[in-house]
């Protein structure tokens, strides 16, 4: 894991900022339009190829510079993290080159269903990069209107900030961040507010045909601490997809009544795990990082250890450790100065971004079950410029500080924000697909065919 030169660690960040200071409100990591990229919004692997499982195709879903259905003759600007539902549907934001900011718009299976322009009543502004997307086409996603926060979805507002708000004493939202759904269309957010008695963070949940309710906020007591304020809810948490469970990174106020608090994982309000319990012999855990939960309730974190600088970064299971910083993972070597970028779990399956030996390689890995977590297959790895395969090469994953970069659900693909470059230099933001691996009932996974030679409906 890297390490700052006073001996603390630290995430490496992937990619480039750029934009406007409107932009960095939305959560953008924009980069430069490319409008003359010959790539229509479904390119075939048969005109780009990359390094993928087993030399399988992947395809481009959009990227920057295509035009799409639903977009007129409006060239994308970029576009945000892809979201799969229960069957199968991905679905992003993005926004399109208006000769202006962008107007925001909700990429669902092959054609954009919303535009800000479609809003009846307001003037929304952008999308940032974060879309939750339930099991019948509703979405959630974060704009502005008259430059406050907003939460939008396909049945119009749902939360908006500056005004005092009844569910938390009267204070003040100040920020609205990390919109999630469930399969049957529960939405969730994370709320930054201040009042009275100080400032925190609430979780909101709004149940299909229901009224918004908080599930957690600063300052609550759960099973094994409190939560500290003002930040105790770290922004990095998870849903199931039936909304029965949900998983948190937060802070804790210090129990011998010190001062500082201290890391923990929190499962359906029971602190699971937290910093300073036993991670293997000699070491204990540091912090937490990314985690993920699915239906049945088994949960996934990366985070860093207090062991030895080449194999403190590690990947659990239910808290129990299966990968770390050092491990060979087939030809992959999870070299020192590695960090984790994103981690996923549902019905069984994992899937990680792991960056390897600083500003190396970027790997995405796919098990089959939590037994086959060891010898996790490569989806697609980033190249170097020496290295490509083809026209473009994937650079980068994209998606570090937005929410996850990563998000399995129903279907057989696998949904990246990636950057691909060309051999001349130039790079464009894309959305690509590769085929998930067949998983047997055993839970081992057999090799994935390629992609038809075929558009998708």
């Amino acid at each position: 894991m890297l390490r700052g030169r006073g001996g603390g660690k630290h995430r490496a960040r992937i990619g480039s900022i750029v934009g406007t200071a409107f932009l960095a409100l939305l959560g953008w990591l924009p980069m430069a339009v490319a409008a003359s990229w010959p790539y229509g919004a479904f390119a075939w692997a048969g005109e780009m190829t990359v390094q993928a499982l087993d030399q399988a195709e992947y395809r481009v879903l959009l990227g920057e510079g295509d035009t799409t259905p639903g977009g007129g003759d409006l060239p994308v600007l970029n576009m945000g993290l892809p979201i799969v539902d229960a069957a199968g549907r991905v679905a992003f934001t993005g926004r399109l080159a208006d000769g202006g900011v962008g107007e925001g718009f909700v990429w669902l299976d092959g054609s954009i269903v919303f535009r800000d322009s479609q809003a009846v009543g307001v003037s929304l502004v952008g999308a940032a990069p974060q879309l939750a997307l339930g099991g019948d086409g509703q979405f959630l996603f974060r704009a502005q209107v008259e430059g406050r926060d907003v939460l939008w979805s396909d049945g119009g507002l749902v939360a908006k900030a500056g005004d005092p708000e009844p569910l938390l004493g009267g204070a003040t939202v100040q920020i609205l961040r990390r919109p999630l759904a469930t399969d049957a269309g529960g939405l969730y957010w994370i709320a930054v507010y201040k009042g009275a008695e100080g400032a925190g963070r609430a979780l909101f949940r709004r149940p299909p045909g229901g009224s918004p309710e908080v599930v957690l906020r600063s300052g609550d007591t759960v099973d094994g601490g409190v939560i500290a304020k003002p930040r105790g809810l770290d922004l990095s948490y998870d849903v199931s997809s039936d909304g029965a469970h949900h998983v948190h990174i937060v802070e804790l106020e210090n129990q011998s009544g010190g001062n500082g608090v201290v890391q923990a994982v929190l499962l359906d309000r029971q602190v699971v795990l937290r910093a300073g319990d036993p991670a293997g012999p000699g070491e204990v855990w540091d912090r937490f990082r990314a985690v993920a939960v699915d239906a049945d309730g088994h949960w996934v974190v990366s985070g860093e250890t207090s062991g030895p600088i080449e194999t403190d970064t590690v990947f659990a299971y239910d808290g129990e450790i299966r990968l770390r910083e050092g491990d060979q993972v087939g030809d992959i070597s999870l070299r020192a100065q590695a960090s984790i970028v994103a981690v996923d779990i549902d019905r069984g399956r994992i899937a990680q971004i792991w960056s390897t030996a600083g500003f190396g390689h970027q790997y995405v890995l796919f098990s089959c079950s939590e037994a086959d977590i060891p010898q996790s297959r490569r989806l697609l790895g980033t190249r170097l410029a020496g290295e490509r395969l083809g026209g473009e090469a994937v650079t980068a994953f994209e998606g570090t500080g937005h929410g996850s970069a990563l998000r399995l659900g129903g279907g057989d693909y696998l949904y990246y924000w990636t950057e691909l470059t060309r051999a001349s230099g130039e790079s464009r933001q894309a959305v690509i697909a590769t085929r998930l691996p067949v998983c047997t009932p055993s839970g081992e996974g057999v090799p994935a065919v390629s992609l038809p030679d075929e558009r998708r409906d």
